[in-house]
């Protein structure tokens, strides 16, 4: 039987929705309970709905990104566990570079004439082992960020802004290193980027609502570049 159809059979695809779902729904109560406690904190509903309008603006480039990595990682792993890797994670980098390993470790490749089905068990394994280190991450010490936080500022909120504002440079630049040390079409593409960000920032001063729209702008310049480049 060919693993494919295996892979998007009905019943991977009732458990999928079911974990998608469970990603939405606890987005959903999330934003309830941010809501819920903003007026305490004197955070006004417009504010609120400003910052999701933001975020929901900011993650449009990466969604292109990740459908269009959705493609060639349906074609590797089935359409739902694609669908559950990257609802819960949103890495198909990584979600593909775990596939590539354990297809390794299963004596194949990927897209090689021996991937059957037991090359393909072995992916889904290696795809959610390799998820399982952040959660278990997360479920120990998310809750202790606030006091880590609280400890590295001395309460001091200028200090805890600029902490922010550099850690926040420090990932940005950690993650485009790998792309622009080799100065090809990725480098391309993360400068056309930046410059996008940069000019749309700067013209955000004589149009305040296009600033919100200026980190998913950057993004969606440097998938674009990178279309056509890569």
């Amino acid at each position: 039987m060919d693993f494919l159809s295996i892979a998007n059979s009905p019943a991977l695809w009732i458990i999928a929705a079911i974990c998608v779902g469970t990603v939405i729904a606890q987005g959903a109560l999330y934003v309830r309970m941010a809501l819920k406690n903003a007026k305490p904190l004197g955070i006004s509903k417009k504010e609120c709905f400003s910052a999701v309008r933001s975020g929901a603006i900011a993650a449009i480039g990466p969604s292109i990104a990740n459908a269009l990595s959705t493609i060639s990682l349906v074609a590797i792993v089935g359409a739902p566990i694609a669908w559950i890797r990257l609802s819960m994670i949103g890495n198909a980098a990584t979600e593909s570079g775990a596939a590539s390993i354990g297809a390794m470790a299963a004596g194949t490749s990927l897209g090689s004439s021996d991937f059957g089905i037991q090359a393909m068990s072995v992916v889904w394994f290696t795809m959610a082992i390799n998820g399982c280190g952040w959660l278990i991450m997360t479920l120990l010490f998310n809750h202790r960020m606030g006091q880590v936080r609280d400890k590295i500022s001395g309460g001091d909120k200028l200090w805890l802004a600029i902490f922010q504002a550099t850690s926040m440079i420090g990932i940005i630049s950690y993650s485009l290193t790998s792309y622009t040390v080799k100065l090809d079409a990725s480098a391309i593409a993360a400068i056309v980027g930046c410059i996008t960000g940069v000019g749309a920032l700067m013209l955000s001063k004589k149009a305040p609502k296009l600033k919100e729209w200026t980190f998913g702008i950057s993004i969606l310049a440097g998938v674009v570049v990178g279309y056509f480049f890569l």
